[in-house]
């Protein structure tokens, strides 16, 4: 039996939908929006990769998107390396890191993982991004912008000492 043949006669499986978003170079989040997903779902199908896939439509928009690439709809890539040097900052330098953490309204462990490829950002960070991106200033400007707005959060919160602790726990 050649490939092909064997390959037809074969469920489409989870481990598929993974290969499908690295080859398209999409985050979690961009995948689940492509494929109509819940995020919880897409991780039980990462769970287990080998077992096929249970919605059929799902399967069915793997094979359009991979036979017609134009038929995916266009997501928004958010970058945050390119965000952070917009706004001045060195995504190598690890106190530019830990500002720009509190600035988004997370921990500095959380930029780390973003700029290794190894998380996800949530929702509202991601939003908060696009929000400020949609913002046309210059990028020391937004900087300002976003650290004021920080202050202003964390002064609600009654944390003091924001960007000199680098975190938004109380201490």
């Amino acid at each position: 039996m050649k490939k092909t043949d064997r390959t037809l006669a074969e469920p489409i499986k989870n481990l598929e939908v993974e290969k499908w978003r690295l080859k398209n170079g999409l985050t979690v989040s961009a995948a689940c929006e492509q494929l109509g997903l819940q995020r919880a779902k897409f991780a039980e199908m990462r769970s287990r990769p080998q077992e096929p896939i249970e919605d059929k439509a799902v399967c069915q928009l793997l094979e359009i998107y991979e036979s017609h690439p134009e038929s995916m709809p266009s997501v928004r890539q958010l970058d945050i390396e390119q965000f952070m040097i917009e706004l001045g900052f060195d995504p190598e330098n690890p106190s530019d890191k830990k500002e720009f953490a509190v600035l988004v309204g997370r921990e500095p462990a959380a930029v780390y993982r973003w700029l290794a490829g190894e998380g996800n950002y949530s929702k509202p960070v991601e939003r908060l991004i696009e929000a400020y991106s949609r913002i046309h200033l210059a990028g020391a400007k937004k900087r300002t912008l976003l650290r004021t707005h920080a202050m202003k959060i964390a002064q609600r919160l009654g944390i003091t000492d924001l960007f000199e602790r680098a975190t938004w726990r109380k201490g």
